[in-house]
């Protein structure tokens, strides 16, 4: 018994507070898209968890709250459809190869979840584009209110996509929580307030810009923001700090990385949401981004 619990680092304010927030957008997702989210978070946790420990005992290293938070937030990032078996693949996937092989918490290079959803989006893209559920009427298809602002027939209010009762991410439909859990989150000083004000700041910025190079690709700047998962990744994701650069005017680049692949994306890829790809390509430079300005910050 002393050797388990040898496992586990202490508990920490901050962890804790934004293992909260996360919980609270998986009941959101439960209440929105049906209780088969909550078997979803189960499945993750007990794989992720499982080899998250499993990899401590064998390199040695703690076990934080994140052996929780990570599949959570691995789940809110997924279509509420998805297969059980996918669920559990990818949680193994992110706690296994985002995560053990590199230290554990802390010491990864890419966040764990959004590398798990790259690989199921890669491995299982049909449930990605055309299995999205509908919480009104039950039904599934392809139509998202992302898919339908880039064909230029959204039919969603802004009232809907805020509350969430349109087809999205098991955890990024309910954007009134979403806006909410950021600003406490700021205040509580759980995350650095910077990081989602410059990449929602260049997002919008891109978004525009590229209206007027691109006009044919061109979309509601405003219903931009309010589809897709951008606002649940600028709060849950892209702020986690063993992925972001540690220097102030590092962030600020990080940011305007974030929007401007999210938007390129967005208006030119087939695959209609970019935030899983921008995470991973700005995680990767980060450490680059800080080697620009770590003579100007250490003096």
């Amino acid at each position: 018994m002393t050797d388990v619990k040898q496992l586990f680092a202490p508990l920490e304010r901050q962890k804790v507070t934004f293992l909260i927030g996360a919980l609270i957008m998986l009941i959101a997702g439960a209440t929105i898209f049906g209780a088969r989210v909550y078997l979803m978070a189960l499945v993750a946790i007990i794989v992720a968890g499982a080899t998250d420990l499993i990899f401590a005992k064998i390199r040695g290293y703690l076990v934080t709250v994140n052996i929780v938070i990570m599949p959570i937030v691995f789940v809110l990032l997924l279509p509420p459809t998805l297969p059980l078996y996918m669920v559990a693949i990818g949680a193994f996937f992110a706690a296994f190869f985002a995560k053990g092989v590199f230290g554990g918490d802390d010491k990864y290079i890419f966040h764990p979840a959004t590398a798990g959803v790259l690989f199921l989006i890669i491995t299982f893209l049909a449930y990605f584009t055309t299995m999205w559920l509908d919480p009104v009427t039950g039904s599934v298809s392809a139509a998202t209110p992302l898919g339908s602002l880039a064909r230029g027939n959204l039919d969603a209010s802004l009232w809907q996509l805020l509350i969430g009762t349109v087809p999205g991410y098991t955890g990024a439909t309910f954007r009134i929580g979403i806006i909410l859990i950021g600003l406490i989150f700021s205040v509580l000083k759980v995350i650095d307030y910077r990081i989602p004000l410059y990449y929602i700041g260049s997002f919008l910025l891109f978004t525009l810009l590229f209206n007027l190079i691109a006009p044919d690709t061109s979309r509601d700047v405003i219903m931009s923001l309010f589809t897709g998962n951008i606002l649940f990744v600028s709060v849950f994701v892209a702020t986690d700090p063993p992925t972001t650069p540690d220097y102030d005017k590092s962030l600020i680049y990080y940011g305007l990385g974030l929007g401007l692949i999210t938007v390129i994306i967005r208006h030119f890829a087939a695959y209609p949401e970019g935030t899983i790809f921008a995470i991973i390509i700005m995680n990767s430079v980060a450490p680059l981004i800080d080697s620009f300005f770590e003579t100007e910050e250490s003096s």
